[in-house]
């Protein structure tokens, strides 16, 4: 019995360095799309304020245009938006320190993320802090730290195949393929939009499965918490429906997250259904708007935020 157990140790042991190695000794990838968030804190930091500071998911830089939204508005506007698998609640603790007085902070939110999703997705936490040099990993809950730890081995794996696949093409890039699109770092503008997409054609299959989620109370309650915190360090805050198309809208929003944002007394400032677009202006998800789509959603969320700036 001794000795099984201690061959069960050793290969627990073994397991445990073979991941640590894959996960920590291959190189990143230089122009990984995860990459693009350590590059738009750096650009909030250098921006003097005041700004308009778009935080959310990928809705922001897959629907808006921030030079124009910016040249309209006479402000630096700032897309800190990315990918709703982040979590919200990441993004919102990691953001506060970068808010200064003057600011308007427009919290453009996926509706996912008021269903349970705000602390991350397994399959995307773990990866994104491995781009972002383990960015305020010591501001990781318990639940944030079981994503990571549970998805230590499939990125292990990969680092295996990127591994074969420098000895194959001396490459250790990997780009996270779309349908004909890749999700790179080199999408982006200056501004934090992407905008490589703008040129290719729209491959989006609408389908409508109406959502019956309920809405995480706990987290509208942390979330009012930690938004007085960036109005008491002097920014406005501005809650904005996410932007899609009609049949994203139909499958994802729900009467119930209106009702608990108008109870914490943070309502959108316009009607969901205001920032809701035809599917025929859908890129490759609900939430990505192609190039007409865009342009079309920045005029209308410019005279929306025309009526709320100080």
């Amino acid at each position: 019995m001794k000795r099984f157990l201690i061959k069960i140790v050793l290969l627990t042991l073994a397991f445990v360095v073979v991941n640590m190695v894959m996960l920590f000794s291959v190189p990143r990838d230089k122009n990984h799309y995860m990459r693009t968030y350590s590059a738009k804190i750096q650009q909030l930091d250098a921006t003097p304020p005041p700004r308009i500071i778009f935080i959310g998911g990928s809705n922001i830089p897959f629907g808006i245009s921030s030079p124009v939204m910016a040249d309209s508005l006479h402000r630096p506007v700032i897309d800190l938006g990315l990918q709703a698998g982040i979590g919200a609640r990441y993004l919102l603790k990691d953001c506060l320190p970068y808010v200064r007085k003057g600011d308007v902070v427009v919290l453009q939110l996926e509706y996912e993320h008021f269903y349970g999703t705000n602390k991350g997705d397994q399959e995307v936490f773990l990866l994104f802090l491995l781009e972002n040099n383990w960015r305020n990993w010591t501001q990781l809950d318990a639940i944030q730290w079981k994503f990571v730890l549970a998805d230590i081995p499939t990125q292990a794996i990969a680092n295996m195949k990127r591994l074969r696949r420098y000895l194959r093409k001396h490459t250790f890039d990997t780009p996270i393929q779309g349908d004909k699109f890749d999700y790179v770092k080199s999408g982006f503008n200056k501004w934090g939009d992407e905008v490589s997409h703008l040129h290719f054609p729209s491959t989006y299959t609408p389908s409508v499965i109406p959502t019956n989620k309920v809405v995480d109370k706990d987290f509208i309650n942390w979330m009012d918490h930690i938004l007085n915190q960036y109005e008491k360090a002097g920014a406005k805050v501005l809650m904005l429906p996410p932007v899609c198309v009609k049949s994203q809208y139909a499958s994802s929003y729900s009467e119930d997250i209106g009702r608990e944002l108008h109870r914490i007394g943070r309502p959108y400032v316009t009607s969901p259904d205001a920032l809701v677009l035809d599917d025929s202006l859908a890129f490759n998800t609900g939430y990505h708007l192609n190039a007409k789509g865009v342009e079309k959603n920045t005029q209308r969320i410019i005279s929306i935020l025309s009526q709320h700036l100080p």
